[in-house]
């Protein structure tokens, strides 16, 4: 009897190791998922602000996408959170 109750005691420790490492898998993923997505909208935009025109001055129809883009967004996230 002892030695199937410190195997029940055992396969249950392992199961929750085995999830206690998946949850961690999983939250590692989706927070370089996140961190991915932040990256490449900072060097989209930054690649919009970056632009000249043929007389080396900055280009403003960029510039304004790109605060389109971020007015557009916090109306979406106040929207969302509403």
């Amino acid at each position: 009897m002892s030695f199937a109750q410190a195997q029940d005691v055992y396969m249950r420790l392992k199961r929750e190791k085995d999830e206690e490492r998946q949850r961690e898998r999983d939250e590692r993923e989706k927070r370089n998922e996140t961190i991915a997505a932040t990256n490449k909208s900072r060097k989209k935009m930054n690649q919009a602000l970056a632009k000249k025109n043929k007389k080396g001055q900055p280009n403003l129809n960029a510039q304004m996408d790109v605060l389109l883009e971020r007015i557009q967004k916090r109306v979406d996230k106040e929207k969302n959170g509403e």
